[in-house]
């Protein structure tokens, strides 16, 4: 009887740790997908605003297309860098908590092997999170970064959840 309360007592502590882990890495996803949509309206209103004008300049025998921007895009930019920080900021609380549960899940099922994995995963979201954000954020390649970085969340979030449940 005791041994069958002790057993019962395992399933259900890596159950609701399953769940806890699930609910957990789940909210901590959204911030991603959030950033993506935010990163377009931004876009959106900058290529509204500047109203980029390309103007031929002669230097020399050559000529050279000049791209110039309105100043009024200024405070658009800072906006958009301090956003991009906060995503940056968001994906490394993120790797070392996802890190945390995974160590954590380790504690019953002994899987060296996950918890490695998860390391690497997470010491590749913040190396993405920082080239995304010493990025200019009006560039294309910024979607594609967080697109990754996003991915790279989920796999962790498998990854944590698999662990509890092996």
């Amino acid at each position: 009887m005791l041994l069958r309360n002790l057993r019962m007592h395992r399933i259900f502590t890596n159950t609701s740790m399953q769940k806890k882990s699930m609910i957990t890495n789940r909210e901590a996803v959204k911030p991603f997908i959030l950033a993506l949509f935010v990163d377009i309206a931004f876009l959106t209103c900058f290529s509204a605003i500047s109203n980029p004008s390309i103007e031929a300049v002669s230097s020399g025998p050559n000529w050279e297309h000049k791209c110039t921007y309105n100043t009024s895009v200024t405070p658009v930019i800072a906006c958009l860098i301090f956003y991009n920080f906060i995503v940056v900021c968001s994906a490394i609380f993120y790797s070392f908590k996802c890190r945390h549960i995974v160590v954590q899940n380790n504690a019953f099922n002994e899987s060296s092997y996950v918890n490695i994995r998860s390391y690497i995963m997470s010491f590749l979201i913040i190396a993405l999170g920082c080239f995304a954000f010493f990025m200019p954020p009006f560039f294309l390649s910024n979607f594609i970064v967080k697109s990754i970085v996003a991915i790279s969340a989920a796999f962790v979030n498998n990854v944590s959840v698999a662990s509890s449940v092996m």
